[in-house]
């Protein structure tokens, strides 16, 4: 799936997932470098982009199988899952 056309589509309103590896990748990036990033790394499945108390955009990366997704009915993070080129297609 890694550098085949994939990209991301985005879950609106999620607590973030439980997983067993996550990481912060940088405290300044925006939400389409924090994309590029997961691009680059074939083994990042998800990332959640969002801004600090006005302090500029964090960016917070997922590894492995993504568990315990919920949706929340009014807060919560959007998460931008990777799903490979054929999937994408469909999505856009």
């Amino acid at each position: 799936m890694c550098g085949n056309g994939e990209g991301f589509v985005k879950v609106a309103r999620l607590k973030p997932p439980d997983t067993f590896v996550a990481a912060w990748m940088d405290m300044s990036m925006s939400s389409s470098e924090c994309e590029q990033a997961c691009l680059r790394n074939c083994s990042c499945t998800a990332f959640i982009s969002y801004n600090i108390s006005r302090k500029g955009f964090c960016c917070l990366s997922f590894y492995g199988d993504l568990m315990v997704i919920l949706e929340f009915t009014d807060d919560g993070f959007d998460l931008n899952v990777r799903v490979d080129a054929a999937e994408f297609r469909t999505v856009i």
